[in-house]
C-alpha cells in the first residue's frame, strides 16, 4: 500500500550546477544550483530557480543572461563552496581557481572546467524562476556528439546531488 506524503520536492537526483551570471569581469558571480531542468525541447528551452535574496537573482534580472555550467565530481568542492557563500562577500573565481571564460553568445561566464555549458536568455520570469532558450555549448575544440549522433554521457562524468 502506497502512503500519502504532504507535498514536497521528491525528484531526485538534480543536477548539481553552477550558474554563472553577470555581465563583465568585474561584477560576474557564480551561484550553485541543484532546481534546474529541462522546460520544452523545441525550442530549446530549460529554467533555473533563484530566490529574490540571493546575490546572483538582480544580476540574471537585469541582464536576461546567465550560463548553467555542468558541473563533475573534480569540481565538488567548488560548486559545495559556491553555495554556502555570496558573491556580495567574494570573488568566486578567484576563491575557488575556476577559470571564467566570456560566454560565445551571452556576455555571462561560462566555465573552463564545466564540461558542458548552456547559455541562456531568459524568456519568461517569474519571481523565482527563469525559462529561457538555450544554446548547447560544448568545450572548447570539443565535440560532444560521438559518431552515432548521440551525446556520451557517460564520459562526461556530470555529477548529482540528492538529500
Amino acid at each position: 500500500m502506497k502512503e500519502s506524503w504532504k507535498p514536497g520536492t521528491m525528484i531526485y537526483p538534480l543536477p548539481a550546477v553552477l550558474v554563472g551570471c553577470g555581465d563583465a569581469p568585474d561584477n560576474w558571480n557564480l551561484l550553485t544550483v541543484a532546481w534546474t531542468g529541462t522546460v520544452c525541447t523545441a525550442p530549446p528551452m530549460c529554467y533555473v530557480s533563484v530566490r529574490p535574496e540571493r546575490h546572483s537573482h538582480a544580476l540574471i534580472a537585469r541582464t536576461g543572461e546567465f550560463t548553467i555550467n555542468l558541473t563533475t565530481a573534480a569540481m565538488a568542492r567548488a560548486v559545495d563552496w559556491c553555495g554556502v557563500r555570496s558573491g556580495r562577500d567574494y570573488d568566486k573565481f578567484r576563491e575557488t581557481g575556476l577559470t571564467p571564460l566570456r560566454g560565445a553568445v551571452v556576455a555571462a561566464p561560462a566555465l573552463e572546467e564545466s564540461p558542458v555549458v548552456v547559455e541562456c536568455r531568459v524568456r519568461r520570469r517569474s519571481s523565482t524562476c527563469w525559462s529561457m532558450t538555450a544554446t548547447l555549448i560544448p568545450p572548447r575544440g570539443v565535440s560532444i556528439w560521438n559518431e552515432r549522433g548521440w551525446w556520451p554521457i557517460r564520459t562526461a562524468n556530470i555529477s548529482g546531488w540528492a538529500s
